[in-house]
């Protein structure tokens, strides 16, 4: 009952009662994943970042195979500046005997942009590459879900001070094949657009009408998804 009353509080929006009711949840049922993970966002929304980091390491003790709780916790710990301790959580779940492949090419996904972030470019582009070779074994539809994923924690983690980090990471994602070059368009742009807005340009007008003439420059078969990152990388920031 707590766990789904602070669900209505969070969808009106009412975060610190959100906060107090999936707490009272979890104090009555430790073992709740989702009350778990709800705790987190809420935290999260009231910039109670440590305790975020608490609650979403819990719920992965509980369900470590969910791929959005690594973007959300790796989304606290890159505003904290404390990505690497991201890299022992993620050296855990991939050793979990149950791992599949796709879940294991996830992994190596997040692992390679902890190492990129750190400056590390070695296990960066070995991760990088670990992750497209086992994305080769798997079907079509699972291949893109993971790809939806990799996006997810990408658009999720974009800051003002880390986007060249960004940069990379899509460059040489889009240097591994034609397939993931596709993918990785609409995120490309959505790079160019931020990296317009956030420019060292002084002029306000000049900064938005680049920005603009980037939007105005892509096609309508992928205009959907950029708006959709570019909005939710606003919401982040």
């Amino acid at each position: 009952a707590w766990k789904f009353l602070g669900r209505a509080h969070y969808i009106q929006e009412n975060d610190s009662a959100a906060e107090e009711a999936f707490e009272k949840a979890v104090k009555l049922d430790p073992k709740n994943a989702e009350a778990w993970k709800f705790l987190g966002r809420a935290h999260y929304i009231q910039e109670n970042d440590s305790a975020a980091e608490t609650a979403y390491q819990k719920y992965v003790k509980i369900n470590p195979f969910d791929k959005d709780i690594y973007g959300y916790l790796l989304e606290v710990l890159v505003k904290d500046s404390c990505v690497k301790n991201m890299l022992p959580i993620l050296d855990d779940v991939l050793s979990l005997k149950d791992a599949g492949i796709d879940f294991k090419a996830f992994i190596h996904f997040m692992r390679a942009f902890v190492f990129l972030y750190q400056q590390d470019r070695t296990p960066f582009l070995k991760d990088l590459n670990d992750a497209t070779k086992l994305l080769k074994e798997l079907a079509e539809e699972n291949r893109h879900e993971i790809l939806a994923a990799v996006t997810e924690f990408l658009t999720e983690t974009l800051q003002k001070d880390n986007i060249n980090i960004h940069r990379i990471y899509v460059t040489e994602l889009r240097k591994i094949s034609t397939e993931l070059s596709g993918v990785f368009r609409p995120l490309a742009f959505v790079l160019d657009y931020f990296e317009a807005v956030f420019s060292a340009e002084k002029d306000k007008k000049a900064k938005t009408d680049k920005a603009q003439r980037i939007l105005d420059s892509i096609t309508s078969e992928i205009r959907e998804p950029v708006e959709k990152m570019i909005n939710k990388i606003r919401q982040n920031l």
